[in-house]
């Protein structure tokens, strides 16, 4: 049977479990993860960014 409710909680936990473990891999590799999660604006996320690159823009 279908049960499409079902079929997308168990995408959106499958989508929780892959990012989680993303995240703890990079940070396992000295990586930096900015989390985009809403508590910034988009031009405060893009400050953070620029920040990060940086050393690596003219």
């Amino acid at each position: 049977m279908s049960d499409p409710e079902r079929a997308q909680a168990n995408r959106l936990e499958r989508d929780r479990l892959l990012a989680e473990d993303v995240v703890d891999r990079a940070r396992e590799h000295g990586l930096r993860v900015i989390e985009v999660d809403g508590r910034l604006s988009v031009g405060g996320l893009t400050t953070v960014v620029a920040d990060h690159f940086s050393p690596w823009l003219d």
